[in-house]
């Protein structure tokens, strides 16, 4: 299942990590109001939201986890929609040029300063610009004052104060045309042809971050200012400080370093990322020789004005989620099989920068499988929209739901500042309510314990009912000229529809495979204590070595780890 994993995460983490704000002929929401000053949703009581005069807004964690840590974060709301066609890849050139000088820092000074008090680039300060948002943070090993303040002083001059000298330009340019080299893959020029056919041409097709060589080989610094001083303004920025400190210090510290930022350049409106409409079945193919294998894809795509976040919305994706879990495990079984003409299978379901929302099955194997893959695809995407899920699916697809809201509640008061950090990040860019695990658990379980399985597949099927299809065959198999391949998808997929499809098939509730202890228990050889690192160690007669160490990093939370050998060093030299 490896690599359709990381299909799906490359759709559903990439989109739904990229969007944020809303992007129409205007913004939808004024850029100032946190998600839950517009919902029904609590929002997580730890957290301290605020925002200064000049629009720049803070959310302060407190968090001990690890001690003495700080994590601080500035998310600029604009990224490479925000572009016109002559400056393609700027706002991603522009994030890079943050580490080559600004007011306080000449260039390569904040590398060296914060290497110095053990920051290294990369895992310790680094930054990431997508379609709709710059981010650059920082991971403080201490929570000093003069760490802080340093952070935040650099953190300042990203925002308003950058050099951006003509020498560093040029000397950056290489660098981010290898990266522009490194990223032309394969997949990604496949994808980017599928976007265009998904999204109709409208703006986003032609936004990706990382640019267009034609235009990262001409800017210039004027081009850089014109694009700074428009859009990195204060009511775009908002600052996120989680770690082992004091609330009023870290809003201080925060105030002190951006409370007097202003903008330079009028505003301006953000842009119109145009309108799409599909009807009726619609096929799209593109043939790579270099790809490794062939997908096969069904998709609906619309546009979409939904914005902010509620009750209602939220009750409406975990009913969503719920029925496409069991679609999905129903995929990953027959891909298991003995017969399985694919390899790897899923589906997903999500919305996208509050302009689009998408569904799709996707399917991937070997080329010369491609018309079973179709076949099976629109068979088994019928079958559940037609007949549903059985009573021991839903119930093994509930119960690992609410398994994960109880864990995530037992593992809520070690949870690192990085990954709380993220969390916040990541609710700011969707426009979601960022709550606490314990909140989600005591709005979710109730809900998901009376929730009706008709609900749910209603819930599914309105996803679906839709007057299109998006049919795809991308990668590695030769159907001919693209006309022609084009009619054979299209016939073969109406030939699959024309087939009737059973009913699924209760299947028997297995128990646990592991749940008996052996009839013949190993016998210890012998037990020892390493003192200074409080670790048990336990010698089997049959050679196998047991080491138990008890933590209390992360709560309820066991980690096993099983090791073979020592790999080729045990191997002889031929």
């Amino acid at each position: 299942m490896k690599r359709i994993q990381q299909y799906l995460i490359v759709i559903f983490v990439f989109f739904l990590l990229i969007s944020g704000c809303t992007l129409a002929k205007s913004e939808l929401r004024p850029l100032g109001v946190f998600p839950h000053e517009k919902s029904d949703l609590p929002y997580d009581p730890k957290a301290v939201f605020g925002r200064f005069p000049n629009g720049v807004r803070y959310v302060f964690y407190p968090n001990s986890k690890p001690e003495d840590q700080v994590m601080i974060y500035l998310q600029v709301k604009v990224g490479s929609l925000y572009e016109t066609e002559a400056q393609r890849g700027i706002a991603h050139y522009l994030e890079h040029m943050a580490f080559n000088g600004s007011e306080n820092f000449p260039p390569g000074e904040s590398r060296r300063y914060f290497q110095s008090i053990g920051i290294g680039f990369g895992d310790g300060q680094n930054a990431f610009t997508s379609y709709n948002q710059s981010v650059y943070w920082l991971k403080l090993p201490d929570k000093k004052p003069e760490t802080i303040d340093m952070a935040l002083l650099l953190l300042g001059d990203y925002a308003r104060r950058l050099s951006l000298l003509p020498d560093e330009i040029d000397r950056e340019r290489g660098i981010i045309l290898a990266e522009s080299r490194d990223r032309d893959s394969v997949e990604l020029r496949l994808d980017h042809q599928k976007d265009c056919f998904v999204q109709g041409g409208t703006l986003p097709c032609w936004r990706r971050p990382i640019g267009a060589k034609e235009t990262l080989r001409m800017f210039r610094k004027h081009d850089f200012d014109h694009f700074y001083h428009t859009w990195y303004r204060p009511e775009r920025m908002t600052l996120i400080l989680v770690g082992d400190i004091k609330e009023e210090i870290a809003v201080s510290a925060m105030e002190k370093a951006f409370a007097h930022l202003s903008a330079s350049l009028p505003a301006q409106k953000a842009p119109d990322l145009g309108e799409f409409a599909h009807e009726g079945t619609e096929v799209f193919y593109a043939f790579d020789s270099e790809a490794k294998d062939t997908q096969v894809e069904i998709q609906v795509v619309e546009r979409t004005n939904e914005t902010g976040d509620s009750l209602k919305r939220l009750k409406y994706v975990i009913a969503r989620d719920l029925a496409e879990s069991v679609l999905s495990r129903r995929l990953q079984e027959l891909a298991r099989k003995k017969d399985a003409v694919f390899v790897n299978a899923g589906c997903y379901s999500f919305g996208w920068l509050e302009w689009a929302k998408y569904a799709g099955i996707v399917i991937e194997g070997k080329p010369e499988k491609w018309e079973e893959m179709l076949q099976l695809s629109e068979n088994e995407l019928r079958r559940f929209l037609e007949h549903g899920f059985t009573k021991t699916e839903i119930e093994e697809a509930k119960a690992t739901f609410l398994k994960g809201l109880d864990v995530a509640v037992k593992k809520m008061d070690t949870r690192e500042s990085q990954d709380i950090g993220q969390q916040i990040l990541y609710s700011l860019a969707q426009n979601r309510v960022f709550m606490s695990p314990k909140q989600q658990r005591d709005i979710l379980k109730p809900h998901v314990e009376k929730l009706s399985d008709a609900e749910m597949m209603d819930t599914y099927r309105s996803i679906w009912n839709t007057n299109h299809r998006l049919v795809s065959v991308t990668g590695n198999a030769d159907l001919g000229k693209e006309v022609e391949a084009k009619k054979k998808i299209l016939s073969i997929y109406n030939k699959a529809k024309g087939k009737k499809v059973e009913v699924p098939r209760e299947r028997k509730k297995l128990g646990f495979a592991y749940g008996k202890r052996p009839e013949q228990p190993g016998k210890i050889q012998k037990r020892r204590h390493i003192k200074d690192l409080d670790i048990h160690q336990i010698d089997f007669e049959n050679g196998v070595r047991l080491n138990v160490k008890k933590t209390d990093f992360k709560k309820n939370d066991i980690r096993v780890i099983l090791r073979f050998g020592y790999g080729v060093m045990n191997l002889p030299e031929d």
